[in-house]
């Protein structure tokens, strides 16, 4: 998954009081889900499966190595069967490659033209995404994103073991 922005460190943020809300979660409360719409690009949602299918939501979200571990801890139940479902705005060319251990990471492109690069086995294999479609990135295989057209995407991400390397 790629933000805008500075390159992202996966799974190494989530504030304090998001934790704290993934632990009443993880107890069995329920006071912390929100029965209003909210908006995704600002507000992630974590499916899990540890208690049974869930969808907590995650306001202030962030990619921070404190908040990804306590997001790690937060849901160590769900271990590779978490996911975490965002949109980000895709603005420009991702300066960084990522790759996710966890499983398989879905994107679909909202808006937008961009072509995700696949590195299989150090060969650079290329998927052109317009507004609308998908791809999936298959485990352990790192990717990027050159943003021809900007726009937005939504993310299904392996919550557990994503690296992060520059691009270049």
């Amino acid at each position: 998954m790629r933000l805008s922005g500075d390159a992202p460190t996966m799974f190494t943020e989530l504030s304090h009081d998001v934790h704290r809300g993934a632990e009443e979660r993880v107890a069995g409360t329920m006071e912390h889900v929100s029965h209003e719409a909210f908006d995704l690009s600002r507000t992630f949602v974590h499916l899990g499966l540890g208690h049974g299918p869930t969808a907590t939501p995650l306001p202030d979200f962030s990619f921070t190595p404190e908040c990804l571990a306590e997001y790690a801890e937060g849901f160590a139940k769900d271990g590779t069967d978490g996911r975490l479902v965002c949109v980000f705005e895709q603005d420009r060319t991702w300066d960084s490659w990522e790759r996710h251990s966890g499983g398989e990471e879905v994107i679909y492109l909202i808006s937008g033209r961009v072509h995700l690069v696949q590195e299989p086995e150090d060969a650079e294999h290329m998927i052109e995404l317009h507004a609308g479609e998908a791809a999936v990135n298959p485990p352990n295989t790192w990717h990027t994103a050159r943003v021809h057209e900007p726009g937005w995407a939504l993310f299904i991400t392996p919550g557990a073991g994503a690296e992060v390397r520059p691009a270049g």
